[in-house]
């Protein structure tokens, strides 16, 4: 997904050197037209006492070497339209695990997971996704999705190229999975991420991309990564926690903060819509 730009804090703490990426655009040349005073100030990291300003993600992201699956059961929650109201605007929310979400320019994202559209004249609608960044998302043809479905989502690098990504729900037994091989921008299995995406960027024309969707929280049980130990390549499962290494996030999106990750215990994570109901945006003519 896109990619935009962190505060020098950020990128000293995690000891990464890139920021967030998200589908359809590259943020790095988006946040060269941006300034503190629009739109997309970045989100909120917090690990122990550690404040950090930087993405555009919410929920979590565990850093370390050699990280090379991760999972989660992801609850579909309700959308409805957000803020600030537009008589015909669409507005999105995702929902995602994946790896190489803080790689950088020069490496790829591989993730899945589930995006709702809702607008003032529609019904809400689920669609379900894979995909390796750069390259666009690819859907899934299935319409059976509503609010309440479980969808377990993982993604498994084979090596640095390659890899598959996995969508199985639980209620109607439905699975996909999409196999990727000789990919041109690499891995590098320092990262893995659970994650809500603000869909919203700002240019010197104005915010582009979608407003986000109001949504009940979304969950990701069992919440896990691999990372692969040793001479013999074992894998190594391991629940998420919020120990060093790892870091909550919250999105704030000029001056507020529309989305918060919470730790409710090892292997859970919800991210919360927080949008206050005087939330604006400069140059919005919904």
């Amino acid at each position: 997904m896109i990619r935009r730009t962190i505060a020098a804090a950020l990128l000293a703490a995690l000891t990464v050197n890139a920021a967030p990426k998200a589908h359809k655009k590259s943020a790095q040349d988006n946040t060269q037209t941006l300034n503190t005073t629009q739109i997309i100030d970045g989100t909120q990291s917090t690990n122990g006492t550690e404040t950090i300003d930087g993405t555009i993600y919410a929920g979590a992201a565990r850093f370390g070497e050699n990280l090379k699956e991760i999972s989660a059961d992801i609850t579909v929650p309700e959308c409805s339209v957000g803020q600030p109201f537009g008589p015909y605007t669409i507005y999105e929310s995702d929902g995602w695990v994946g790896m190489g979400g803080y790689s950088g320019e020069k490496h790829g994202l591989a993730q899945t997971g589930i995006t709702c559209y809702t607008s003032n004249s529609t019904v809400t609608t689920y669609k379900i996704w894979t995909e390796w960044y750069p390259a666009l998302q690819t859907f899934y043809n299935d319409t059976n999705i509503q609010a309440g479905d479980v969808i377990s989502a993982r993604v498994v690098a084979h090596s640095k190229d390659s890899g598959t990504t996995y969508l199985h729900n639980k209620r109607t037994g439905r699975k996909f999975s999409t196999n990727y091989v000789n990919q041109t921008q690499q891995l590098d299995f320092k990262d893995v991420e659970w994650v809500v995406e603000s869909r919203l960027y700002l240019t010197i024309l104005g915010p582009e991309g979608h407003l986000d969707a109001k949504y009940t929280p979304w969950q990701f049980h069992n919440a896990e990564y691999v990372t692969q130990e040793g001479k013999n390549h074992h894998g190594r499962k391991h629940k998420f926690e919020l120990e060093s290494g790892s870091h909550m996030l919250d999105t704030i999106v000029g001056g507020y903060k529309i989305a918060e990750g919470i730790y409710d215990k090892p292997g859970h994570i919800q991210v919360n819509d927080t949008t206050p109901a005087n939330y604006t945006i400069p140059g919005f003519y919904g």
